[in-house]
């Protein structure tokens, strides 16, 4: 009786000691006294469809296209690409606060803006699909468009979504 009762109080201190180590990780990098939190892909799962779009090289693109991110919007609103396509984002935050980039159909948008919404004050890392830029800074994102249809894109910073912060991408 005591050997599974002490089997069961390891495997609770190993799961406490994962979180832990999850939480610890996701601190990394904040400077003293900044609250905020990084959390990387490997913490979190994030879907994305790879069937119907991919990530390709840097250096593959055939277009460039450039946004910026003002307060609560894009100055760009709607894109069309070809099928087949790879198009080189170039984002700019030229707003007040931080924000993201995140590209998906409308449902991995939803569950983006749900997962946030529950991590208020965390910073996703950057991931294939999306890239974090703090105000005046720039990146880049390079995506092939494999299959028609419509992607948009998003910030899900709080109340960014909620207040139209979103663009459309029609693959035709």
């Amino acid at each position: 009786m005591l050997k599974k009762h002490s089997s069961a109080l390891t495997s609770v201190l190993v799961a406490v000691s994962a979180c832990a180590m999850i939480f610890t990780s996701s601190v990394s990098g904040a400077e003293k006294g900044d609250s905020t939190r990084h959390i990387s892909h490997a913490d979190i799962h994030h879907k994305t469809d790879t069937d119907k779009n991919s990530v390709s090289k840097p250096g593959a693109a055939e277009r460039i296209v450039t946004i910026t991110a003002l307060d609560i919007r894009y100055d760009l609103p709607a894109l069309k690409v070809k099928t087949g396509e790879t198009v080189r984002f170039v984002v700019t935050n030229k707003g007040n606060s931080m924000h993201e980039f995140v590209l998906g159909d409308a449902a991995e948008q939803a569950e983006h803006e749900k997962m946030m919404q529950g991590m208020r004050g965390m910073i996703m890392a950057d991931e294939a699909n999306a890239i974090r830029l703090k105000p005046g800074e720039t990146k880049e994102l390079v995506w092939t468009f494999a299959k028609a249809g419509t992607l948009e894109y998003a910030c899900h910073q709080p109340g960014h979504y909620a207040a139209g912060m979103v663009g459309k991408i029609v693959a035709y």
